[in-house]
């Protein structure tokens, strides 16, 4: 059972590389500074430092979020 969930933790994290590697560079920093931070950034820092607006944060890390899930699900 250890062997095969290793096998598949190691699945998963190949495709989750494969798919952040497939994100463009604002994609990437709303992973880094929203999903993936133990300390996440508001939408509005985040908009800030990219130029747009805490609206549009929202939906792209809403579209990240289901693109991470359809692959969750696929894997």
């Amino acid at each position: 059972f250890k062997g095969k969930k290793k096998e598949y933790l190691g699945s998963f994290k190949d495709e989750l590389d494969k798919l952040y590697q497939e994100l463009g560079e604002r994609e990437k920093l709303i992973c880094e500074t929203r999903i993936f931070s133990k300390i996440s950034m508001t939408l509005e820092e985040v908009g800030a430092k990219i130029g747009v607006t805490r609206e549009r944060i929202r939906q792209k890390e809403k579209k990240i979020i289901g693109k991470l899930s359809f692959y969750k699900h696929n894997c």
